[in-house]
């Protein structure tokens, strides 16, 4: 159980890098 939280976090900060630099890339 703890290994999948693991990968769950880990997916879900790659998602929200990917988000954040979406959102840069719209205001700019």
């Amino acid at each position: 159980m703890e290994r999948w939280w693991f990968a769950l976090k880990n997916w879900m900060r790659q998602r929200w890098d990917e988000f954040d630099s979406f959102r840069e890339c719209v205001d700019a």
